[in-house]
């Protein structure tokens, strides 16, 4: 039996290319949003460890405490560029989701396209072998049939 020729089989393989492309850009997202939420929970983690060395510390000294001041200051800031990235970048996590749906939609398109014409194309070829098997066991029949009638002329 030939295999079912599927006329846009390259454009389906390119539309899974694609698929995949866009799947590998949303995951490389999704990987940076990790890292962004590590690097925020990092700074929190530091100014908390930076605040108790401080309470820890049996004297304490007024420098140590504006210098604690500027770095918590300076750590806020940090959390606050990185909380900003990570708000943008779940912008960009949703855009990319929407590609990535839309070219999974029209690669299941493709996809159902062609399970539809592969199953329409083995409907035909079956119901055409079994047209040939019936004019074959008709024409056997009908031979076998001439050669057990009696003949009528004689």
């Amino acid at each position: 039996m030939t295999k079912f020729p599927f006329r846009l089989d390259s454009v389906l393989h390119w539309r899974q290319t694609i698929l995949e492309q866009e799947e590998a850009k949303l995951q490389r997202l999704f990987l940076e949003d990790q890292r962004l939420a590590l690097a925020i929970e990092q700074t929190c983690l530091e100014g908390i460890a930076a605040e108790q060395n401080i309470r820890e510390q049996r004297v304490m000294v007024s420098t140590d405490l504006r210098s604690l001041a500027a770095y918590r200051l300076h750590l806020e800031t940090i959390r606050k560029t990185l909380t900003q990235r990570r708000a943008h970048h779940a912008q960009a996590i949703e855009k990319q989701r929407q590609i990535v749906l839309e070219a999974e939609r029209r690669f299941q398109l493709l996809a159902k396209l062609k399970d539809r014409g592969a199953s329409e194309w083995q409907y035909e070829s079956r119901r055409e072998t079994e047209t040939f098997a019936q004019e074959a066991f008709l024409g056997r029949w009908s031979a076998r049939r001439l050669n057990y009638m009696p003949k009528l002329n004689e």
